[in-house]
């Protein structure tokens, strides 16, 4: 999802506008009290994040929305501190392309900054790919952890190592499910 400042709106997309705005999923959430959404906000940054807040607020205010219904994700954990503040569920994307490839200098330091981000206080969360949790799960984190799994069936969870191990950690807050085919649970 994107948020624009110019018009001070969000909508749905990954790397540019698509027109689809987020208000009939607001409106569905609000219809439906015992759902919840994450929304990964692509582009939200320390310049926009105030704005970005404002307005997500005065829409979940509109639409009956309670704040709890959400996750908001972000790369950026330090934009991500500002939703945090203002009692939203935030999670910061970990982005490690090529993890197998990285020399043992280069995991250090980047578990160094993860673990920096985990004990900020900026977010309530980390989020990755489920590939991932081999390479974090013996850290020390004082927040949640969500992730998700690529072209599995849920019912084929427990038949694989990795995801009965992180179904049994209790770090593990969300496990998202990309099934196989067009559509995601």
């Amino acid at each position: 999802m994107l948020f624009l400042t110019d018009s001070a709106t969000f909508e749905i997309g990954h790397d540019e506008p698509s027109g689809e705005p987020l208000k009939p999923y607001l409106d569905f959430l609000g219809a439906n009290p015992d759902r919840e959404l994450w929304l990964d906000l692509k582009n939200l940054n320390e310049s926009n994040c105030i704005q970005a807040e404002t307005t997500l607020t005065g829409l979940l205010a509109q639409r009956d929305v309670d704040k709890d219904q959400l996750i908001i994700e972000s790369r950026d954990w330090k934009a991500l501190h500002h939703f945090t503040q203002e009692g939203y569920y935030t999670s910061c994307y970990l982005d490690i392309p090529h993890i197998d490839e990285l020399s043992d200098a280069e995991r250090l330091h980047r578990l160094d900054s993860i673990q920096q981000i985990a004990h900020s206080g900026a977010v309530s969360a980390l989020s990755f790919p489920a590939s991932y949790y081999a390479f974090l799960r013996n850290l020390d984190f004082s927040v949640d952890l969500l992730t998700w799994e690529h072209r599995r069936w849920a019912w084929q969870l427990p038949f694989f190592s990795r995801s009965r191990a992180i179904l049994k950690d209790g770090r593990v807050k969300v496990v998202l499910v990309k099934e196989k085919g067009h559509y995601h649970k």
